[in-house]
């Protein structure tokens, strides 16, 4: 966890997730294991994220995310290759 990132009440964290500065986790969230928390970014209450997520700074998640994929956006979206 660095520096001004705030994990709220009741949330669960999975090993070997890392939370960038200013990352907000709100109230009742559950994140996997090996998960990436951007710069800015803001994940909404009673949210679930799977493992192996990237969620992009400044990206605020307002859905539940699947494993293995990047978010990106506000609201957040996987973001597809080219």
């Amino acid at each position: 966890m660095n520096t001004y990132c705030n994990i709220l009440h009741n949330s669960v964290v999975g090993d070997f997730t890392t939370f960038a500065p200013n990352a907000v986790v709100l109230g009742n969230v559950k994140i996997g294991k090996n998960c990436y928390i951007s710069s800015n970014s803001t994940i909404l209450p009673n949210i679930e994220i799977s493992n192996n997520v990237i969620v992009g700074a400044g990206a605020v998640v307002t859905k539940n995310l699947v494993s293995n994929k990047i978010y990106i956006g506000s609201p957040a979206v996987e973001m597809i290759k080219k």
